[in-house]
């Protein structure tokens, strides 16, 4: 991260001061890397505070805990006056306050079941699966692991198991009518089964897994209609990092008080966090890598 980096950036260059001070929102900060996209939100977080927004009617949204524990360290350092919390989370640390906070006909205690508690889950029902199409490759564990992962990212492009089992139905379908070119719709249904009796086991066990949490506080947020004034301003760092789910969530919440910090170049497809009516800044030159290295 570029606030790990030893470089003096205060004062602010003109770019950044402009993004500090910008007063209209939506507003995207885009630039390469070490152009100073975290120090210049970081700051604008504090140019909020310094406007008379309280540090607790904000969100600072990163990519990953460890982002999160940097940037709530800087920012901690810049505050002189007292505050109730800081929220500076990933967004599955929002998700989970949502839900939290959600009320009845939500149980934020349902326990959320990473990737390698989920592998033990399919692997002790593995014998409610049928794999007659798929390759073992003389390892059940390489397989059932590559399952999991699989279902990960369907669930970080808002891709449900139904979804997916209908997609693989009409697959079947067309595959059926001879197209040559459609890839193996035996496999697909299989794995839809796959995903469904994941989704089953799950809900057996009363518990998540994080694109469930993210799904679910989704859900909360579009039935109240946004966040409901909860934040006045959202700030979201490294945003070309944030799959999907965690970008539509972020959005939600944000409403059009938002600020994004993102690498154009990396940042790719229509992210909900791409608003067409922002007002975009570009940060110039790396301050941490050589111009010559930038061109290569």
């Amino acid at each position: 991260m570029l606030s790990d980096v030893a470089l003096t950036l205060d004062p602010l260059l003109p770019a950044q001061r402009e993004a500090v001070t910008c007063s209209v929102e939506p507003l995207l900060v885009l630039g390469a890397a070490g152009t100073g996209k975290t120090r210049t939100i970081e700051a604008r977080f504090g140019g909020l505070v310094e406007r008379g927004c309280r540090p607790e009617r904000m969100l600072f949204l990163t990519p990953s805990r460890a982002r999160a524990d940097a940037s709530r360290a800087w920012l901690e350092q810049g505050l002189s006056h007292g505050y109730d919390e800081l929220f500076v989370l990933t967004a599955v640390e929002l998700a989970a306050m949502v839900l939290n906070a959600a009320g009845p006909g939500v149980d934020p205690l349902e326990p959320v079941l990473g990737p390698a508690e989920r592998f033990a889950m399919l692997l002790e029902g593995i014998d409610r699966l049928s794999l007659e199409r798929h390759d073992f490759g003389g390892s059940a564990h390489a397989l059932l692991a590559g399952f999991i992962r699989r279902i990960d990212r369907l669930k970080a492009h808002l891709v449900g198991a139904e979804e997916y089992a209908r997609w693989a139905e009409r697959l079947a379908g067309s595959d059926s009518g001879g197209a040559a070119a459609a890839p193996d719709a035996g496999l697909e249904l299989e794995f839809a089964e796959v995903y469904r009796v994941h989704e089953q086991l799950l809900a057996e066990a009363g518990a998540r897994d994080a694109g469930d949490l993210i799904r679910d506080a989704l859900k909360v947020v579009r039935a109240r209609g946004g966040a409901g004034g909860s934040f006045e301003h959202v700030l979201v760092d490294d945003a070309h990092d944030f799959d999907l789910a965690s970008a539509t969530l972020a959005r939600a919440v944000a409403g059009t008080r938002l600020t994004v910090a993102a690498d154009p170049v990396l940042w790719l497809g229509g992210s909900p966090l791409r608003a067409p009516e922002a007002c975009v800044l570009v940060l110039g030159a790396s301050l941490r890598v050589p111009r010559r290295v930038i061109r290569a």
